[in-house]
């Protein structure tokens, strides 16, 4: 802050004082109080002859017979003290106002400019001292509205103090469960300020729901839709859900809300509203505006289960493990008790977790490994939760009136379909617990991301926590798998949101399949040896191979469908697979065919358009145009064990 002199602070806070005391009718009272008597300098009032004569001031009032100037010049004085005294003796009766508040003892009527300029001089030197740099370090900083405060502290002694304002009461809908006592005005004005209060429009937000129902929540279904959507159709407060998991919904369903419904909401893009509804969740997780800690590790899996964080500080991983550290704090894992909770409470329990289980097989290894440490330390409290199945879904009909805030969404009406949905969770389950996914992620992590740490070395697994599954179990599992969870092309060239939504889910797991039998494969030829020096050769490298191609294939139809944009963050693994691959055939000797050439560049325009939503993406780029590395495809093929 700059040091303001003085003298200028005076001078501004004089004029201050003058205006309010305008508005009060002070001025008036000024006026007409009684002053202490001004010293005389007419014949009138007793002044000697000499200093009438010379115009000048007759201190008689101050030293008596004779007066100053008289005195000094040695000459008579024939001046009088009879009105002076006669001043002093007239009795002064005070009013009987003052001012409410004021200093005690000093009553309007005696406040003199003497009195205003203690007053104000007084301020004035506290002001110097506080904005004195030798005393920064003892005292602390002067905010930058310090000399207003000043002026505020003299107007309340001189006038009394100021009406009370009353905090301003934080409006947010009916629905929405109220924010904790704890916070406090600075909080409030924070989570304001950044958007947490704000919540979208109606119809944005029914589309934003209709989108959460058909994309979101078959891959990850936390919440049990019917109370939720039931709290925001009524509107009343006799319901309510959390406002942190409000938020997370509205950005989940972001993703795959058409363009159209985002720009009309005066968004430039997708990223930028995704952004902007991020943040609002973010927020109230870092003030911890949520004391649910179900509530908190449900957010946080809506946050990340799709594409990562992006323009954070904290990244998904961040998130993703604070939300394993919430949910194993509160037994999440472990069978939840029939006696406190209801059974559409256990059911959201149970789901939950399996949820979270999911993420952490398809995305990381060190949150496997997290979890079953955690679970052979709780050994011995209560029993794992149970393999979830259909009987952990509540399907039912939603009445008309709770639908309608979704404009009657086809999938809420039909048993058919949300046990479908139900199925593909499921399926998607079995296979998370046969997988191998999050090995083959780590591995592509480590390779694209290794010249930013070059001590990072892919190398095989000494053990695995969760034992090695064989292909004749992943084998076992395609053959059993229900037709409401099979791959399928759309069957009409214009398909309605609910199958291209059935599509998507379906092909992804049909790509976890194959990327899951692709790394337990990779997994048994390390174990055979080195993969540089083992001859690519025999029945390994014809089902590598064939996973590749039926990869590729996904990926090719999925880009035709113009939906490569609602790709789940871990497919990116899948797609370095791919582009790896076909860039070996592009490179090999006659290998290379304008086949593969089409499918080499569908895939690098997928990768191109997920950068925005996925570190791995951005990596890929970053690592084919590193131009320290001669080869880069060359070091992928390598660590991947492409045949």
């Amino acid at each position: 802050m700059e040091f303001v002199h003085p003298h200028i602070l005076f001078v501004q806070a004089r004029s201050l004082f003058v205006q309010l005391s305008a508005r009060v009718n002070i001025q008036h009272q000024l006026e007409t109080m009684h002053h202490t008597p001004k010293r005389v300098r007419t014949a009138e009032s007793g002044a000697c002859t000499y200093c009438v004569k010379r115009k000048e001031r007759c201190y008689i009032g101050v030293k008596g017979i004779p007066c100053t100037t008289c005195h000094r010049l040695k000459l008579p004085c024939d001046g009088s003290v009879k009105a002076q005294r006669q001043s002093r003796s007239k009795p002064r009766v005070p009013p009987p106002t003052h001012c409410a508040g004021a200093t005690p003892g000093i009553h309007v009527e005696d406040i003199t400019d003497r009195h205003i300029e203690e007053l104000f001089a007084s301020q004035l030197q506290k002001t110097e001292l506080e904005q004195n740099p030798r005393f920064i370090a003892s005292s602390p900083a002067v905010s930058a509205t310090a000399p207003l405060d000043n002026y505020h502290a003299i107007i309340h002694q001189l006038l009394g103090p100021r009406a009370v304002v009353e905090p301003r009461k934080v409006q947010i809908p009916d629905y929405v469960t109220a924010l904790p006592d704890r916070l406090d005005a600075a909080d409030l004005q924070y989570l304001e300020a950044k958007g947490a209060l704000c919540v979208p429009t109606a119809r944005f937000r029914t589309e934003l729901l209709k989108s959460y129902i058909l994309w979101v929540h078959p891959q990850v279904p936390v919440l049990d839709l019917e109370p939720f959507l039931t709290a925001i159709a009524e509107n009343d407060g006799s319901n309510t859900i959390s406002l942190l998991i409000f938020h997370a919904v509205m950005f989940a369903g972001a993703a795959f809300v058409d363009i159209s419904c985002i720009n009309q909401e005066g968004y430039t893009s997708r990223a930028a509203a995704r952004d902007i509804l991020c943040q609002r969740a973010k927020v109230l997780l870092e003030l911890h505006c949520e004391d649910d800690r179900l509530a908190t590790v449900q957010a946080i899996l809506l946050l990340v289960h799709w594409h990562d964080i992006q323009n954070t500080e904290k990244d998904a991983s961040h998130w993703i493990g604070t939300c394993l550290s919430l949910a194993i704090s509160i037994g999440l894992h472990r069978s939840p008790n029939a006696n406190s909770l209801t059974l559409r409470q256990r059911q959201v329990w149970k789901r939950t977790w399996w949820s979270l289980y999911n993420h952490a097989r398809l995305t990381s290894e060190d949150l496997v490994t997290m979890m079953t440490i955690e679970g052979e330390h709780h050994a011995s409290e209560a029993p794992e939760v149970g393999m979830i199945d259909l009987g952990d879904f509540h399907i039912a009909v939603i009445p008309p009136g709770i639908r309608a805030i979704v404009d009657d969404c086809e999938v809420l009406s039909s048993i058919e379909q949300q046990t479908e949905q139900a199925i593909l969770f499921v399926e998607k389950t079995k296979l998370c617990r046969l997988s191998q996914f999050s090995a083959l992620s780590t591995t592509v992590k480590s390779l694209l991301f290794e010249h930013e740490n070059p001590a990072t070395r892919v190398c095989p697994k000494l053990w695995d926590f969760f034992a090695t599954r064989n292909l004749e179990e992943l084998q076992f599992w395609e053959r059993h798998l229900p037709p409401a969870a099979q791959h399928s092309f759309p069957i009409t060239l214009n398909p309605t949101a609910w199958e291209k939504s059935m599509y998507l889910h379906r092909t992804w797991l049909r790509l976890l399949y194959l990327g899951t039998s692709y790394a337990a494969v990779m997994e048994e030829m390390r174990d055979m040896g080195d993969p540089v020096l083992f001859p690519f050769v025999g029945e390994y490298s014809t089902m590598l191979e064939r996973y590749l191609v039926g990869i590729t294939d996904a990926f090719e139809e999925i880009y035709s469908l113009g939906m490569s944009t609602f790709l789940p963050g871990p497919a990116v693994a899948l797609l370095v697979l791919a582009l790896t691959y076909h860039r070996r055939l592009l490179d090999r000797q006659g290998g290379g065919t304008p086949k593969s050439a089409l499918k080499l560049h569908q895939c690098w325009n997928i990768i191109q358009r997920l950068r925005d939503t996925s570190v791995l993406a951005k990596g890929m780029q970053a690592s084919v145009a590193h131009t320290n590395e001669p080869d880069p495809w060359e070091r992928l093929a390598m660590g991947l064990s492409m045949p």
